[in-house]
């Protein structure tokens, strides 16, 4: 009787043990992958860094945002509050289809 209760707390004690290391091995593994994925996502943002500070990128952005331009460049100003005007006729044109098309 002691043999077998000794033997069933060993059963017991072992199948814990495999347990917690299924569940290690599992998490291993999950950590393994968010590794691979950060590194992954870290070699894209490191080439997109590459990119944007590239001459031209940061050419692209000066002339863009802050509007300079190369001797020899020609520089277009658009107005607009001209397009908004634009836009609130459209809107007033559009209402008025609508309106005939559902009241007439």
């Amino acid at each position: 009787m002691v043999i077998l209760v000794i033997l069933i707390t060993s059963i017991i004690t072992l199948g814990r043990d495999i347990f917690s290391q299924v569940k290690k091995f599992e998490e291993i593994r999950q950590v393994e992958t968010e590794s691979n994925r950060l590194a992954s996502e870290n070699h894209i943002l490191k080439e997109k860094q590459k990119n944007e500070n590239s001459e031209f990128s940061l050419e692209k952005q000066v002339r863009d945002k802050l509007s300079y331009k190369k001797e020899g460049d020609t520089l277009y100003v658009v107005e607009l509050h001209n397009k908004d005007e634009k836009r609130l006729a459209d809107r007033e044109e559009n209402w008025k289809e609508w309106y005939e098309l559902f009241f007439r």
